[in-house]
């Protein structure tokens, strides 16, 4: 295990040490991949994700989840959840990707979850939101909106069914002994869960960024070694989906997430250290299955799939010279602002940083 860890952090450095390669050589398409990440960042992630990350962290302090565990023998016949913990994966089927996993974090701190009962939850709390899958994907890449509520379908009832074969593992089922915190007011509520969700946002934001700068690389040299095309697969979800025309290849790639929303997730759940290779097996069972139930829903409902090339994807070069990449900035460091306001500072960088 030693050796194998060892021979991971020579490898990552010679990857890092070649992107700093590419970048001072030719930066270009680092510059133009780090401005897309940017105007993705402002005009989707910001103002889908940052309003309801506020929202949901505000309704968890407010204690009104507590109240649904009347309807906690109906999930744990089902499930072997409580109530409270299946609506956290309802809350990750709307928010999107890296909410599910927020909310994760937040009860283990909390100490309504063990460390245990969180990782488990991730298996099935990591899910793709209507918006993306009905609008970016069905819409915006395929052309249907038909075929995007297809997929949305299997994608949910993929995670439900990975729900379902969590209740046979050996997991602890007792929750614990929650911390009593004292009960604050609604102001006081509403601005921390508007600081604490301005740096889970900016979390989010940095990996967008970052992998949207390395995509630019890797489509860059994808063209003169076709093999570099097939790292897009795994690296950034919307990039691989407009590089296969395949409804199928386009359920799975929704299910496994990409290398850039596993960083997301796993950099929003501090308070667990989850099994890197588990994750990433479940990963590819939630991509499986919900290849397999869209298979099974195109041939009960027949849907006439448009024509769309594979080579299809979106263009941001056209938003820069207008006000998107200056509201998306302004946006940013506002977030940046209120987060700076409450955080307390110890005196050391490493731990200041984190």
């Amino acid at each position: 295990m030693k050796l194998f860890k060892k021979i991971i952090n020579v490898f990552s450095v010679i990857l890092i040490t070649a992107f700093i390669t590419l970048i001072i050589a030719s930066p270009q398409p680092c510059k133009e991949g780090a401005i897309n990440g940017i105007l993705i960042c402002g005009r989707v992630i910001i103002p889908s994700l940052y309003p309801f990350t506020v929202c949901v962290l505000f309704i968890i302090r407010s204690g009104v989840l507590q109240r649904l565990n009347f309807f906690s023998p109906v999930t744990n016949k089902l499930f072997c959840i409580t109530a409270e913990q299946f609506s956290i994966m309802l809350l990750s089927f709307v928010g999107g990707f890296p909410v599910g996993a927020k909310l994760i974090n937040e009860y283990i701190r909390a100490k309504k979850l063990t460390p245990q009962q969180g990782a488990a939850m991730l298996n099935y709390c990591i899910n793709a939101g209507p918006a993306f899958i009905i609008g970016a994907v069905g819409v915006g890449i395929i052309g249907s909106e038909k075929i995007g509520y297809i997929l949305l379908v299997s994608h949910i009832a993929a995670s439900v069914l990975l729900c379902f074969l969590s209740r046979f593992s050996k997991v602890e089922k007792t929750a614990v002994a929650p911390i009593l915190t004292p009960k604050i007011s609604p102001a006081d509520n509403f601005v921390l869960s508007a600081t604490e969700g301005a740096v889970s946002i900016f979390n989010i934001c940095a990996f967008v960024i970052l992998f949207s700068a390395i995509n630019a690389y890797l489509k860059v040299l994808s063209v003169h070694w076709g093999g570099f095309k097939y790292l897009l697969y795994v690296t950034e979800v919307t990039n691989a989906i407009t590089y296969t025309d395949n409804i199928l290849m386009i359920s799975f790639l929704l299910g496994l997430s990409g290398i850039c929303i596993w960083c997301q997730v796993l950099s929003a759940t501090k308070a667990l250290k989850p099994n890197l290779i588990l994750f990433v097996a479940f990963r590819l069972l939630h991509g499986i299955f919900s290849m397999i139930l869209t298979y099974l829903l195109l041939k009960l409902f027949p849907v006439t799939l448009p024509t769309f090339s594979s080579n299809h994807s979106f263009s941001l070069s056209t938003l820069y010279s207008t006000p998107a990449l200056t509201v998306s900035m302004l946006s940013m460091i506002i977030i940046f602002l209120i987060s700076l306001s409450a955080k307390k500072y110890k005196g050391k960088i490493l731990e200041d940083i984190i």
